[in-house]
């Protein structure tokens, strides 16, 4: 006696309350449709799925009668589709292949996560919680084994390309289709400047008036700046703080303004001691021992200054007044910096904020490990980007001033976008942005 044929799904298509057993579709009834148009004869069909060619046979008309049209012509050399058959075909397998996917999914959501995830850090592993997430995901998923290797911002994509590893810390995003970055939160970052570079600014004045400062002849006829670094009205706000273009015609600071002749023989304004080169501005030589132009003093000490280093001292310590002024990012971009050759999210955040007024930083030493460029700015070789916590650590053991504008940048965790339904990996995203929180 023939066995009855298996039910590959004991749900109908169609609901049952609507239904009688003679319209009743159900997903083994289409795929004996689909396998035997695929194959052209009964014989293939039912030795692929298992079947007697009689049982093949009648699913074949249970499907027919349930639809009111005859889906093929039977040959004596096997079964060709009718014109209803060839346009319901591609229908049926849409269907098929929307069932595959839902068992797949869901036996993806059921299962619990396994396997062994590498995570790149690409800062200190305080900074990013790395225990807590480590504690967090081992309680939640006790199966996945979490190992923590260091990376750069810049390598994170290729290496999660090559899956050297499988996820890892960035700064910034790169919106490259293949890899997904997940946003955790904003880190805020600032410029630092080397004690040395503001000589004989008081660590604390009174915020509420500038100091008095007399006019002299150096006043009367300001240094003009070069055409190339010309504020224009169209391309940045307008200054916030009037008082100080007033502190740069005080102090002999380079000025901006568009209503007063250039003289053609202008060149740029640069600290006594540097070697200015046409292509990277000064050098190293000499830079750390060259005084700050007066604008940056005049502001400092118009705003306060930095508090003098002390043990309690906290990045909420850290002066938060904007910078909108063509001056005083002329006069910052003229210090020596610390920059690196590669594409940065900290000093690409610094590099838009110039580029309004067509400058850019004069680079006197190239690093990008965060230990390199602290112990640069601690011993005055330059000036530097690090992140918000970081430099109040530097103002504490080195007293270094900070450039009153915070910045920032987003801290996300990546991976590869092909593997968004990967558990463990789901798992890690959610219990990183848990910590984050």
């Amino acid at each position: 006696m023939a066995l009855p044929p298996p039910r590959l799904s004991a749900s109908p298509v169609f609901p049952p309350s609507s239904a009688t057993p003679r319209t009743v579709m159900e997903l083994h009834l289409l795929r004996a449709f689909a396998t035997v148009a695929e194959s052209g004869t009964l014989t293939r069909a039912a030795a692929e799925l298992h079947l007697s060619q009689s049982a093949l046979s009648g699913q074949i008309r249970a499907l027919e009668d349930i639809l009111g049209v005859t889906l093929f012509r039977r040959r004596a050399r096997g079964m060709d589709l009718t014109d209803a058959g060839a346009d319901l075909l591609p229908l049926a397998r849409k269907a098929l292949d929307a069932a595959t996917a839902l068992r797949r999914k869901a036996e993806r959501l059921r299962a619990q996560p396994t396997g062994r995830l590498v995570l790149g850090l690409n800062t200190d592993p305080a900074f990013l919680r790395m225990v807590a997430l480590h504690e967090a995901l081992g309680a939640a998923c006790p199966d996945v084994a979490l190992e923590f290797t260091m990376t750069q911002t810049m390598t994170t994509p290729e290496l999660l390309r090559e899956s050297v590893i499988d996820a890892g810390y960035r700064y910034g995003q790169e919106f490259s289709p293949d890899i997904v970055e997940h946003p955790l939160r904003d880190v805020e970052i600032r410029i630092v400047i080397p004690a040395s570079m503001v000589p004989g600014l008081p660590a604390s004045l009174p915020v509420a008036s500038p100091p008095a400062v007399s006019l002299g002849a150096a006043a009367a006829t300001p240094v003009r700046a070069p055409r190339k670094g010309r504020a224009r009205a169209e391309s940045h706000p307008p200054p916030e703080r009037p008082e100080w273009s007033a502190a740069v015609r005080r102090h002999s600071a380079p000025q901006f303004g568009e209503d007063a002749p250039r003289p053609a023989d202008a060149t740029p304004p640069h600290m006594p001691g540097q070697d200015v080169s046409p292509d990277n501005g000064p050098s190293a030589h000499g830079a750390a021992d060259a005084p700050v132009p007066g604008l940056l003093t005049a502001l400092l000490a118009r705003h306060g200054g930095m508090p003098a280093p002390r043990p309690d001292y906290a990045p909420s310590d850290l002066p938060r007044m904007p910078v909108h002024d063509a001056n005083a990012w002329h006069a910052l971009s003229q210090l020596p910096w610390i920059w690196p050759t590669c594409d940065c999210p900290f000093h690409r955040t610094v590099a838009a904020r110039m580029a309004p007024y067509g400058l850019r930083p004069r680079t006197a030493a190239v690093a990008i490990d965060e230990p390199i460029v602290k112990q640069l700015v601690a011993t005055g070789k330059g000036v530097a980007v690090l992140r918000a916590d970081e430099t109040a650590q530097m103002v504490r053991d080195h007293g270094v001033y900070v450039w009153p504008e915070p910045l920032s940048v987003p801290l996300c965790i990546a991976h590869r976008t092909d593997r968004s339904d990967d558990p463990a990996l789901r798992a890690l995203v959610e219990t990183a942005r848990a910590v984050w929180k």
